[in-house]
């Protein structure tokens, strides 16, 4: 028969499993659960968060003692998860070489821009809370809903074990 530790152990196993699930599902549903993510400024390739996928997949989970935690290698995760806003600096680099539609003579034409350093600037950035991974109250439903699978079948067990053991004599 399995300790109450064991128990609690195999809940945040099977727990660790469905939240992965549900977040990874709110980059599919654009919205956390039921709040839908503010659109984009402007239209661009991809959809919301989603442009190479990588914030995606580098969503991981992990089971511990106090509970089950998700953490990513993208340094941009938070800052999409919980809304960003302040300056950054950009260091200094050096733009590449392309070709761009410019106004030549009144028309236009394609035209080569040679490669050129930009030296270092700070800016404004804003990015709006499009939250991906966190509390809410359909987390605390499924939380209860698998607790509550968990301990009946851990009853079921102790019951059996305690038939087992008891002897009725008269």
């Amino acid at each position: 028969m399995k300790s109450g530790q064991e128990v609690r152990m195999d809940i945040l196993k099977d727990l660790k499993v469905k939240l992965a699930d549900e977040f990874d599902r709110n980059f599919t549903r654009k919205a956390f659960f039921d709040k839908v993510w503010q659109p984009r400024r402007n239209d661009r390739r991809g959809s919301l968060l989603l442009v190479s996928g990588k914030l995606r997949r580098s969503l991981k989970a992990h089971v511990s003692q106090d509970g089950v935690h998700f953490t990513s290698a993208m340094p941009y995760a938070v800052a999409h998860n919980e809304g960003f806003e302040g300056n950054v600096s950009i260091r200094t680099h050096t733009r590449k070489a392309h070709k761009a539609k410019r106004r030549v003579h009144g028309r236009m034409r394609r035209v080569d821009v040679r490669g050129h350093s930009v030296s270092s600037y700070t800016r404004k950035l804003v990015i709006p809370q499009r939250r991906f991974v966190g509390d809410h109250p359909e987390i605390d439903k499924m939380v209860e809903k698998i607790a509550l699978k968990h301990f009946q079948r851990w009853g079921e067990e102790l019951v059996k074990e305690l038939q087992k053991h008891t002897h009725l004599e008269l």
